[in-house]
């Protein structure tokens, strides 16, 4: 379980991820950096209801699929965003723990704050494990938290192009995940300027659909790509803040995080 830095004023986010026990020396610490480069994730312990476990990876009997149910342990300042049920069969966990890039399956948890302002609060997610007679019910710790927005305002889309500094490895990546096909990585390769060759991706792929935390995730990939993702990261918080609005900020397509950049400009 990690629990995510990278949020709104008003969110707090977690990450469960479900491995199977002969596959977690394989897929554990490519997890780990994946949620540390991409959402300044960390992990986190858990307890169980009667408060006799405290484990970093807790450990139980899966049948052919794992039903995921989530409630607020007491719900008076914090609300639950993120669907409070979920269903994980065995065939995806075996086949997300294979990916060379992103594995391991994964359940988010988003809570949103309701109370007061300004005040520190805090509460448990208490999640229940299900598959067949098995049963693991723990609570996860949640507070709220005020995210700084210094340095929020004075990013434009030229600053975002000057940030990408390995183009090469970029579109590498994209084509890897049949986000670009041939003919477009050929195209991107053709300008003398990489800079042209950025501006026409960032116009090219939001036409892809809604890829944005995946672009931002391949961005960290590369060190000289990871202030751009880092400026990614910062305008879908403002976003976040501007909208107000929980569902919406769970679905924020990469073309309207784009088009801040072109606002502020």
């Amino acid at each position: 379980i990690f629990k995510r830095g990278v949020l709104s004023g008003k969110n707090r986010s977690h990450v469960v991820y479900v491995i199977p026990r002969e596959k977690f020396d394989l897929v554990y610490d490519k997890i780990a950096q994946n949620e540390a480069a991409a959402y300044e994730g960390t992990e986190i312990a858990v307890i169980d209801e009667k408060g006799s476990l405290f484990a970093y990876h807790p450990q139980m009997a899966i049948q052919s699929e794992v039903k995921i149910i989530s409630e607020m342990d007491c719900g008076e300042c914090f609300a639950l965003v993120s669907p409070a049920s979920t269903t994980i069969g065995v065939q995806h966990l075996l086949a997300k723990s294979e990916e060379r890039l992103f594995p391991g399956a994964c359940v988010k948890l988003v809570t949103t704050y309701v109370g007061e302002q300004n005040t520190l609060r805090e509460d448990k997610v208490r999640m229940a494990l299900l598959s067949g007679k098995a049963r693991l019910v723990i609570l996860i710790p949640t507070k709220v938290h005020h995210t700084p927005t210094d340095g929020l305002e004075n990013q434009n889309y030229s600053d975002l192009i000057a940030n990408i500094g390995d183009f090469t490895s970029l579109c590498a990546y994209l084509y890897q995940y049949n986000i670009l096909t041939a003919d477009d990585k050929a195209f991107l390769r053709s300008f003398p300027r990489p800079s042209d060759g950025i501006d026409h991706l960032l116009m090219m792929i939001p036409r892809k659909g809604n890829i944005l935390d995946i672009f931002i995730r391949i961005l960290q990939q590369s060190r000289e790509n990871q202030e751009a993702a880092k400026r990614l990261v910062l305008k879908r918080l403002q976003l976040h803040r501007k909208t107000e609005n929980a569902e919406l900020n769970t679905r924020l397509h990469l073309g309207v995080v784009l088009k801040e950049f072109f606002s502020d400009a």
